[in-house]
């Protein structure tokens, strides 16, 4: 960093605040650092950085659902956005409907042993949720989850610490929406009758996806019989229209 600043003309703390994103530097001085940066390939050190700034710049994430594209579409997306912020992620991916308590706080200790600065929580279960409100960390948290399941938002946030709940963050997607579009193709076809397919009953997305539909068959007076599926194996759902077809066939 001195043999940047040296080459540049500038104290070594602007190349610090160059090297930080700072925005207290000038167009033209942060130009020229960088060239100095360049011409020297300069590489700054994250251990260093660490050390200086007492942050990682890391991210701890923990996230369920390995086999799906959902999960890992997401993952994908935080990764980029971490990136484009200057931070880092690591990952551990768990089998979303076998992860325990002890292997949620196992995994919590070995991220902060790498000084994290941060946990997400990809937590598509409600196993996963309540390990993850459960979890006894200090870092801030953001748990990406559904509004409903087996366990509430709200009652999960209350097995946290009064302390923790206010270093938590709650997102997810919006299942409601998504299903009131779903409901609208239905209209426009003017179907009034349903055979709705729900994903398994321990992933919060099915749940929360079943009971808006429901509520939306009941305002828009549309029959709807649940086939309730184990997996997200689309090969179940097909096993199970065909034994429905076979049983309406044999009734005539």
């Amino acid at each position: 960093m001195f043999e940047v600043a040296k080459l540049a003309g500038v104290s070594h703390q602007t190349v610090s605040r160059v090297i930080n994103h700072s925005p207290d530097v000038s167009d033209a001085t942060r130009a020229k650092v960088q060239k100095a940066i360049d011409q020297l390939g300069y590489r700054p050190s994250n251990s260093a950085r660490a050390l200086a700034s007492h942050r990682s710049r890391t991210i701890g994430l923990i996230a369920g659902g390995q086999r799906f594209y959902g999960p890992i579409s997401a993952i994908s997306a935080i990764e980029t956005m971490a990136r484009q912020h200057g931070l880092f992620i690591s990952v551990s991916m768990v089998h979303e409907a076998l992860c325990t308590q002890v292997d949620f706080d196992d995994l919590c200790r070995t991220f902060d042993e790498m000084n994290v600065d941060a946990f997400i929580f990809l937590t598509p279960t409600d196993t996963m949720f309540s390990a993850a409100c459960r979890a006894q960390i200090a870092q801030p948290r953001v748990i990406v989850t559904s509004t409903h399941g087996g366990l509430g938002v709200q009652d999960g946030l209350r097995l946290m610490k009064p302390a923790d709940r206010k270093r938590v963050s709650v997102v997810g997607l919006d299942q409601w929406s998504a299903m009131a579009d779903v409901m609208r193709v239905v209209a426009e076809y003017g179907h009034r009758s349903v055979l709705y397919f729900a994903g398994p009953k321990e992933w919060r997305d099915a749940a929360t996806r079943l009971l808006s539909w429901n509520k939306l068959c009941a305002v828009n007076s549309v029959n709807s019989v649940t086939v309730q599926c184990e997996t997200w194996d689309s090969s179940e759902a097909y096993r199970r229209m065909n034994h429905i077809l076979d049983n309406i066939g044999r009734r005539g």
